[in-house]
């Protein structure tokens, strides 16, 4: 399975909100924009069908590591630093 590069460039360019949110568990905000990308890579990318979870902090929060969860994955799989 090949990522689309945009998709990559996104979930790197990000990669401070799920640090974050390991560390103290909690996010501070995240743009709409952002989680409507999130949203869309976890459609495109991981799981067909998938539908952005809203603006509950704990849905959002869940959709963060659900993504996460698949890139690094996805990355360990492919073997990319």
């Amino acid at each position: 399975m090949n990522m689309k590069p945009e998709n990559k460039k996104i979930l790197d360019d990000n990669r401070t909100v799920y640090d974050k949110l390991q560390i103290s568990g909690a996010i501070r905000s995240l743009d709409y924009h952002t989680r409507q990308e999130f949203a869309r890579i976890i459609a495109e990318e991981f799981q067909p069908g998938y539908q952005n979870p809203g603006d509950c902090p704990p849905c959002v929060i869940e959709m963060i590591y659900k993504v996460y969860r698949h890139y690094d994955e996805y990355r360990a799989n492919n073997k990319i630093i």
